[in-house]
């Protein structure tokens, strides 16, 4: 993970980017959301339960709005839809990142505030991380979105979200299976993607 080409800032003019990472517990999809965000310079990893990172990082107090003038990384604990109201109007020029979605955003989020920071990221200068732990955990509308997949090892087939991802499946599912071949040897070994 040490020899990252992507550039991950956002500049005016730039689409915005919405990166899935999918991978196993431990393969380290964190470790390189957090390393995007601190080489931006200012992320925000949500999380669905208090774990290792909350330890680590600082807490964004999610309803003030002074909270949201920092560098660096924070993260908040997930509570209710509401906190994606406050993320997307308070939230500007960073990454956000949410951790295990599958715990906290529906499949049909419509009418979540979620839905704004995928239809209008580049207004509020705004890249988005989404992760979990394979294609069947990822909410089916998500693909819609998604500019980058980072694959790491993975249990299940991007053929399980084959509706979704038209014209993309056969190079995801070529690279998973590449990745899983490497994973052997380096289980934190992973292919980054832009479809």
């Amino acid at each position: 993970m040490d020899n990252l080409d992507i550039d991950i800032k956002t500049r005016p003019g730039r689409k915005s980017r919405c990166i899935l990472i999918l991978g196993k517990p431990g393969t380290g999809k964190s470790t390189l959301a957090y390393k995007l965000m601190k080489e931006y310079g200012r992320g925000l990893m949500v999380l669905p339960s208090y774990d290792d990172w909350a330890d680590i990082l600082p807490e964004l107090d999610i309803n003030c709005p002074d909270s949201y003038n920092y560098n660096g990384v924070k993260h908040h604990v997930y509570n209710t839809d509401n906190d994606f109201y406050y993320i997307y109007n308070m939230y500007h020029n960073g990454i956000a990142c949410f951790d295990d979605v599958r715990a906290y955003i529906p499949s049909n989020f419509d009418y979540s505030h979620f839905k704004k920071m995928l239809i209008r990221p580049r207004q509020r200068m705004l890249d988005v991380i989404i992760m979990a732990h394979g294609f069947s955990e990822v909410p089916p509308k998500l693909f819609t979105f998604i500019t980058d997949y980072v694959i790491m090892d993975i249990e299940d087939s991007p053929d399980i979200r084959k509706k979704y991802l038209s014209g993309k499946l056969d190079i995801l599912t070529k690279t998973v299976d590449f990745v899983k071949s490497k994973a052997h040897n380096n289980p934190h070994y992973f292919k980054w993607l832009q479809l």
